[in-house]
């Protein structure tokens, strides 16, 4: 059997500015940092209601059934009462549960905490 040396082909080298430089727009880093400072409220929430959720045991098991047999209402009741103050969205499929929380009257979309906690 013969054996063939290897080929390798040799492109040409690239010219070193062969596309015009992209120019970008000046920062401004106020939208920036507001969406930052409206994050730490819903983080607190985010780990009070996932403190809530790993340590009580009863709630935990109440919460999966109800999202389990699709009862939306009573899994948002249930987290509400837990005491988060911002607003939000449940969403479950059979490997667990979605929740995002947003700031409450906040036009703006600034910034949201999406969770998502698997129970299989």
């Amino acid at each position: 059997m013969r054996r063939y040396p290897p080929y390798y082909y040799h492109y040409p080298p690239y010219p070193k500015y062969c596309y015009p430089l992209r120019q970008y727009l000046p920062v401004d880093p106020k939208m920036f940092m507001n969406s930052a400072r409206k994050m730490d409220p819903l983080i607190k929430d985010a780990q009070a209601l996932m403190r809530h959720i790993s340590t009580t045991e009863a709630f935990a098991k109440k919460l999966m059934d109800a999202a389990q047999h699709s009862k939306i209402n009573e899994v948002k009741k249930m987290i509400s009462e837990t005491g988060i103050k911002s607003k939000s969205e449940i969403r479950f499929n059979p490997s667990g549960l979605i929740l995002i929380l947003t700031p409450k009257n906040d036009p703006s979309d600034c910034c949201h905490v999406e969770l998502r906690v698997r129970w299989m």
